[in-house]
């Protein structure tokens, strides 16, 4: 049964709760940061370098899982700082794909 974001399951006269939470957004004020993977797949392409400056939203790379790619992007308006992964590669789950970090107010 399911119940907002959480699923209730009876089994063996007990009844568990599961319930999904969202991942920590990254904010500017946080510093440097970490991109993750937010499931287990394999890197099908990377698009960004050490070194760019690119906008909240920017595609740093794609990941392929269950033949479904999903994109891994900018959390805010940054310099990539380093590229952790390269095509072909498996990835687990909340693996560090790229370090960010925020533009400093000029």
């Amino acid at each position: 049964m399911q119940q907002g974001d959480a699923i209730f399951v009876s089994f063996r006269g007990q009844t568990l709760k599961f319930a999904r939470t969202a991942p920590r957004a990254l904010d500017a004020a946080d510093g440097p940061g970490k991109v993750i993977a937010p499931m287990p797949g394999m890197i099908v392409e990377v698009l960004a370098k050490p070194g760019m400056e690119l906008k909240r939203g920017a595609k740093l790379a794609v990941l392929e899982a269950m033949k479904t790619q999903l994109p891994l992007t900018m959390p805010f308006d940054g310099i990539v700082e380093s590229i952790l992964v390269e095509v072909g590669l498996q990835v687990d789950q909340d693996a560090t794909v790229a370090i960010v970090k925020p533009m400093e107010n000029a």
